[in-house]
């Protein structure tokens, strides 16, 4: 141990003239000095910034300070330099959790609280998600399985509907659409219409204005007519009631009547039980009558008939036969050849029929329908599931020419909501990026159709519905109506 000492010692003697290098937050530099540091005393908060020739340190202070503060305030800068405490605030708060650790915690995103932070997946119907994490094919809809959940499906049956959110109808309750289809407009007398788009005022009735179409009138002259159905008149061809209106019930025989209040039963008819009045009895003996003024008779004078003991054959139409004793083939049907029988046929050209009674038409006067025969295109439907996104946008691609009527009426615009909006909500149509004009719903998801010209969408343009920046309400479709 002894030797070891003197060895370090020794080590110590023969060693060169030491260098130092003072290296300070205010800067400094080398010092080469032989020999030791020797006085200099340096004040709480000051640093050696220098050593000179002698060995003297010389001190300076740092250009700023440590500010002042309490977790869990951390240090920034309110200018070049100079320090600070500062809190953290906003979105989030920190709280100092231990020695050299902090925690944060995040509440809100650009000031708005978190609402469904922690809700559960798949998020539920009751918070505006679809209950399911069933993924859909392309083309398939959201449709409720429960109460709780919605499930993708394929459209089928009446319609289908594409990626693009195309739907095609062609039929209604399995029924293909026939050629009211392409019908007119106004529908035709032909058709079962009116042959007229001229809208009725209040109490106005329909009257025939030609072979080919009704018009509203007021009535007038003997007769008035109130919005509720009740006619009042006050004359009979021009000529006003005579004091007869009042005559006493029941009215006489003499005046027209039947001089009896008796009331008869479903099927009763009147027959005289004197000279001055009538009587309500029931048929009966040889015939009897319905309600509806059908007779049945089964005897004559008591004895009944036999099953058409003296009918010649082939029964004749007079008594209910065809008039022909041709049998048919599986899918005929009789058509009258003469005014004394009918004879099986074959249906043909326009449309066919099969045994089974299902008649399938494909041409209208020897001309093939066209394409609009088994398509529904007179509205377009755009759908905002669960509750609309501020500002979100639902577009349709138009997959031919349709037409945007003026103020979205004629036919009309109109929307449906499974919930209806707290506000009142302005949703913009466009077409191509150029506004239409608005639909906004009520608080009772009550469309009020805005102003807006007449667009027409062409094939390959876009079609969009853009909800507001304030939105609510949930599944909300707005339906705008088109013209082809």
């Amino acid at each position: 141990m002894i030797r070891r000492i003197i060895l370090l010692l020794m080590v110590l003697a023969w060693s060169p003239p030491v260098f130092a290098q003072i290296v300070t937050p205010g800067g400094g530099g080398n010092v080469t000095q032989s020999g030791g540091v020797t006085g200099g005393t340096c004040t709480g908060g000051q640093f050696v910034n220098a050593i000179n020739t002698s060995g003297v340190p010389t001190c300076a202070s740092p250009g700023g300070s440590v500010p002042a503060g309490a977790p869990p305030q951390i240090i920034g800068y309110s200018a070049t330099n100079t320090g600070e405490a500062e809190t953290l605030g906003g979105d989030a708060t920190m709280t100092r959790t231990g020695a050299n650790a902090y925690s944060i915690t995040v509440t809100k995103s650009n000031g708005t609280a978190f609402t469904l932070a922690t809700a559960a997946i798949p998020l539920s119907i009751a918070n505006g998600g679809r209950g399911s994490i069933a993924a859909p094919s392309v083309g398939q809809i959201d449709v409720a399985s429960s109460t709780t959940a919605f499930t993708p499906v394929t459209m089928s049956a009446d319609c289908t509907i594409t990626s693009a959110g195309a739907i095609t109808c062609t039929k209604t309750s399995g029924t293909a659409f026939s050629a009211l289809a392409t019908a007119a407009v106004p529908l035709s007398i032909a058709n079962g219409g009116r042959g007229s788009s001229t809208a009725p005022s209040i109490g106005q009735i329909d009257v025939a204005s030609a072979t080919t179409a009704f018009t509203p009138v007021t009535m007038s002259n003997d007769c008035t007519i109130t919005s509720a159905g009740a006619i009042t008149c006050t004359k009979t061809g021009g000529v006003a009631f005579t004091a007869f209106a009042t005559a006493a019930v029941p009215l006489s025989i003499a005046n027209g009547g039947r001089g009896s209040t008796t009331a008869p039963t479903a099927g009763q008819i009147d027959v005289a039980q004197s000279g001055t009045a009538f009587g309500a009895v029931t048929m009966s003996g040889d015939a009897t009558i319905t309600s509806a003024g059908a007779i049945t008779v089964t005897k004559t004078s008591g004895t009944a008939f036999s099953a058409l003991a003296t009918a010649a054959v082939p029964l004749s139409i007079a008594n209910g036969g065809n008039g022909s004793s041709t049998a048919p083939t599986t899918g005929q049907i009789e058509v009258a050849t003469s005014s004394t029988a009918y004879a099986p046929v074959t249906m043909s050209n326009d449309c066919t029929i099969t045994s089974a009674g299902a008649i399938t038409c494909t041409k209208t006067n020897g001309t093939a329908f066209g394409t609009l025969a088994t398509q529904s295109s007179s509205a377009v439907s755009f759908f905002f599931a669960g509750t609309p996104a501020a500002s979100s946008i639902v577009t349709f691609a138009c997959p031919f020419s349709m037409t945007v009527p003026t103020n979205f009426a004629s036919p009309n615009s109109t929307a449906v909501c499974a919930t209806n909006p707290a506000e009142s909500d302005a949703y913009t149509v466009k077409i191509n990026g150029v506004s239409l004009g608005t639909i906004t719903l009520s608080t009772s998801c009550v469309p009020t159709l805005g102003t807006a010209t007449t667009t027409t969408c062409s094939a390959g343009q876009k079609m969009e519905v853009d909800a507001p920046a304030t939105v609510s309400g949930t599944n909300v479709s707005i339906v705008v109506a088109v013209n082809r």
